[in-house]
Parts: C-alpha cells; structure tokens; sequence
C-alpha cells in the first residue's frame, strides 16, 4: 500500500470529499488547517518507516501526534490511543534459576505489536482522509 494522500481543497469544494463528523462535530479538512496537515504527514511517515520491532519510542511518537490532531481539531482520538498493557518486555535471555527452572531476562525497553500500532495509525489516518472512508455493506458485483 502506497503512502496515504489527503483530500486536496479542490476536490473537497467540488463535493467529491465529505467530511468525518465525531462527538466534537466535523472534522475540518486536512488541505484546510496547517497543522492538521503536519499532523497528517506525520502519521504518513510513522506508517511507511514503522520498523519490524515498534519500541515504545514509536507509540510516544504516535500519541504525541495524536496530542497534535486532537488540539488542531478539536476531537477525541482517545480511542486510537496504544493502552499501557500493549507494551511489553522481551525476553532476550533466559539463565537457570535453580534446579527446577528458569529465570527470564528482559529487555529495558518495551515493545508493542506492529500490527496493532498500525491498526491504529491506519484508522486516524482513514479518519482524516474521507475519501477512502467506505461505511456500510456493499455487495460485491457479480
């Protein structure tokens, strides 16, 4: 999948682009507000050079944007937040405790799961981008 593009301002005058409401009302668009576009660009960026292994760097980045759009446009985004309980240790290593076991040794860093801090960014980033937004059964053509 290629990089998201936003709605430019034309296609959003010409009706082509609706606008997302939420709790908080529409969402204004992003060719509309500066840093809603910065905001954008980088949820762009995070999701084409999120490496395999997302440390915990990755979600303070992705919760410091979210803190952006939020404040710029005046929504919740509560609910693309990454909980506290998806961060994790890893195991790296594992010396023997005593007859009977093993003790684990973890990593310092905490790392969430790819595939869910993409989930994430993927549906913040359908949010501010309409046009891909597709709600609702549509039956495949025969």
């Amino acid at each position: 999948m290629g990089p998201a593009v936003p709605p430019s301002q034309a296609q959003i005058k010409a009706g082509r682009e609706s606008r997302p409401t939420t709790t908080c009302g529409t969402l204004p668009a992003v060719a509309d507000d500066p840093q809603i576009a910065e905001a954008y660009a980088r949820l762009a960026a995070l999701k084409e050079n999120l490496p395999a292994e997302a440390e915990e760097k990755y979600v303070t980045e992705f919760h410091s944007i979210l803190d952006q759009l939020e404040k710029a446009a005046g929504a919740n985004l509560s609910s693309f937040r990454i909980p506290a309980s998806e961060l994790r240790k890893k195991i790296v290593a594992q010396a023997p405790k005593d007859e009977y076991g093993v003790e684990n040794i973890y990593t310092d860093e905490r790392f969430c799961d790819r595939a869910f801090l993409m989930m994430k960014n993927d549906g913040c980033l359908v949010l501010f981008q309409p046009g891909k937004l597709a709600v609702g059964f549509r039956p495949q053509p025969r």
